[in-house]
């Protein structure tokens, strides 16, 4: 399975599977993946990206501050996809 997917401007894409859980399972490939910046994804990224891997679900856990960057959450921002925001850094989380 492919760990590390490469964009031209969104850096350490990967995806989560394989690794163990405490259960003794493993996180199964495709379903959970971290990224920097996907809003810096092009139009046909994540268009290809999408197709590949059915992107339903993100979870932001940029600090507040940086939720607030002009660029907004990207083209991941269709009405089928939920949002979640938690901000990770900020004083109070």
């Amino acid at each position: 399975m492919q760990r590390f997917y490469k964009f031209e401007q969104v850096f350490n894409v990967r995806d989560a599977g394989g690794y163990p859980t405490a259960s003794g399972k493993n996180i199964r490939w495709k379903r959970i993946f971290r990224s920097a910046e996907h809003q810096r994804m092009s139009e046909i990224e994540l268009s290809d990206f999408q197709s590949e891997v059915g992107i339903r679900t993100v979870i932001d856990f940029r600090s507040s501050g940086e939720a607030t960057d002009p660029r907004g959450v990207g083209a991941i921002s269709d009405a089928a996809t939920k949002r979640y925001h938690f901000p990770m850094g900020d004083a109070d989380s």
